[in-house]
């Protein structure tokens, strides 16, 4: 009979590569967090994760049926876009994706339908006994586009601020032959874009990344506790969470004015005077 030795559970977490950047493309920005990142259609992962568990195997036992990987959650905590127009009679806009009705759930499962609930399609675990290895990692973005007409002053406006902060937790776990998990370990992490923009000849120019951050968090064994997260954990089923986050971002753009877009007459007052430069 199979056994999983949950006490052996480790994690180890590769992430000292992934720093937050912007990639300005000819119609739109991308924040990234640069390694193994070379442009919005060439990605892969910016950290990774390893997990790692023994097993007891009795004679002429085998893993038909067994699964062993990472499920993750995400958490939308603030995602905003703000625009402003060439002078302060052009207006400026806020667009605030993470409120309702545009965002309907702000913690979800992370992954894809074709391989749900796992953070990456099979084979996802390779087995030399007594142990199993398991790898995940991921490569957040944010891609926004550079400008928006204005519907009050009837203006182009141009991209000014742009903060997107989540947070995620990635569960090592293993999935028996009846479809039951056992989640061995876990840990956290948290992303923050926070990035304004200046334009000089018609280009957006990207401030220091100060205020941009991305942290991992210590490994923890056994399961989260997180109250939303273990209220997902025992169907661990759709929505997901970027198929919610993407459709509120195209809802709160091209929406009405209400809670999601403000189409303002004048230019925010934290925009500074030498904001765009022909």
């Amino acid at each position: 009979m199979i056994k999983v030795q949950a006490a052996t559970a480790a994690v180890t977490v590769a992430s000292s590569n992934a720093k937050p950047a912007v990639h300005v493309a000819d119609k739109n920005i991308v924040c990234h967090l640069t390694h193994n990142f070379n442009n919005p259609d060439s990605v892969a992962m910016a950290f990774t994760a390893t997990g790692a568990v023994n097993l007891t195997m009795g004679p002429g036992d085998k893993l038909i049926g067994w699964e062993f990987g990472f499920v993750q959650f995400q958490k939308v905590n603030t995602i905003s876009f703000f625009y402003a127009g060439k002078k302060r009679s052009e207006g400026s806009i806020s667009v605030n994706v993470h409120k309702a009705p545009a965002m309907t759930q702000m913690l979800a499962l992370d992954s894809k339908d074709n391989y749900s609930p796992w953070t990456k399609p099979g084979p996802r675990f390779t087995h030399k006994a007594p142990k199993i290895s398991t790898l995940t990692g991921d490569h957040p973005l944010t891609k926004v586009g550079r400008e928006l007409l204005n519907k009050t002053t009837k203006k182009t406006n141009f991209l000014f601020h742009v903060i997107d902060e989540r947070e995620f937790t990635s569960v090592f776990s293993a999935r028996d032959p009846l479809g039951v998990h056992e989640h061995l370990a876990h840990f956290t992490w948290k992303l923050r874009y926070d990035v304004k923009f200046t334009w000089k000849a018609g280009v957006p120019i990207p401030a220091v990344q100060s205020s941009s951050t991305f942290k991992t968090n210590a490994v923890v064994k056994g399961p989260p506790t997180d109250a939303g997260i273990v209220a997902l954990l025992p169907t661990l089923a759709p929505p997901q969470a970027n198929t919610l986050m993407l459709s509120a971002i195209v809802t709160a753009i091209n929406g009405p004015q209400g809670a999601n877009r403000t189409d303002n007459a004048t230019q925010f007052a934290n925009v500074p005077f030498d904001f765009f430069v022909d």
